[in-house]
């Protein structure tokens, strides 16, 4: 089965992945899929430096798990409305004062 042996079974950014395959691609030329992947992530993917600092702010003083924060660095949502259903999706609630919170985090991070 594919994925069976696989190391790491968490969730990875697009920062993540763009690094993982930009380190795949020079050990050997990429496949069509890999190349795809890395335009995608390298198109839509944040700076690490930016995603280390969102991460540290989303995670200081909240509860959030890797996967949200994950979401919301990779879609980056700029309302309320998509802000929630990143948190409906993975069945958690959220407040008013969070929704305001993590967008004006994501304003000031761009």
């Amino acid at each position: 089965m594919i994925g069976e042996k696989a190391e790491f079974k968490g969730v990875a950014t697009l920062t993540e992945v763009y690094e993982i395959l930009e380190e795949r691609r020079k050990m050997k030329e990429p496949t069509y899929e890999q190349e795809v992947a890395l335009e995608h992530a390298k198109k839509y993917g944040m700076e690490k430096k930016k995603f280390e600092k969102l991460k540290s702010e989303l995670g200081k003083d909240s509860n959030y798990t890797d996967r949200i924060i994950s979401k919301i660095s990779d879609i980056r949502p700029k309302n309320a409305m998509l802000l929630r259903q990143i948190f409906a999706s993975e069945n958690r609630p959220i407040t008013d004062e969070e929704v305001s919170h993590i967008l004006s985090i994501l304003k000031e991070r761009g």
